[in-house]
């Protein structure tokens, strides 16, 4: 009885010392002595080895890879230039308004073809509007004519107020 507990304490001691993973090494250690040091497929083996050993699987790593190219890609092509960027804050309004000669209120029913057709034909462009109450800003071709324009603007069925605008 003693011998066999004596035999089954040193096999716990033998167990508890030796390296759960050694064998595994070895196994290892052989496989990697048996496969080609270069080749097509080297790199490629070495990237997986390095993925593992950081404790990624290399599956997910090439994903994440791909959609950071993508990202990147479609950031740089589809990002807009600044002339393709229209803000409308406090500072742009001002800076625009003052461009405006003359202020147009436009009645209720007036159809907004007929109204750019009517600036075309007084050479108006607008630099602001139409708001919710019917009011344009234009700036104008000719800004010496400003008074005629705005005259004979008022003069049209379209229009219920036309106002020259002076400049501070």
């Amino acid at each position: 009885m003693h011998f066999a507990e004596r035999m089954m304490g040193a096999a716990r001691l033998h167990g508890e010392r030796r390296d759960p993973m050694a064998g595994y090494a070895l196994l290892k250690k052989r496989m990697d002595a048996s496969r080609p040091a270069s080749g097509p497929a080297a790199w490629l083996r070495a990237w997986r080895e390095r993925l593992h050993g950081w404790g990624l699987a290399p599956g997910p790593a090439a994903l994440v890879a791909l959609l950071a190219v993508q990202f990147t890609v479609v950031g740089a092509l589809f990002v807009p230039g600044p002339e393709l960027v229209t803000t409308r804050g406090v500072a742009t309004s001002a800076a625009t308004l003052q461009r405006a000669q003359v202020k147009l209120t436009l009645k209720p029913g007036a159809a907004f073809g007929e109204v750019v057709a009517l600036l075309v034909r007084h050479g108006c462009k607008i630099v602001w509007g139409p708001t919710p109450a019917g009011e344009l800003w234009l700036a104008l071709d000719e800004p010496r004519d400003a008074a005629r324009i705005r005259a004979s603007l008022a003069q049209s069925a379209l229009v219920e107020d036309a106002l020259e605008l002076t400049q501070p």
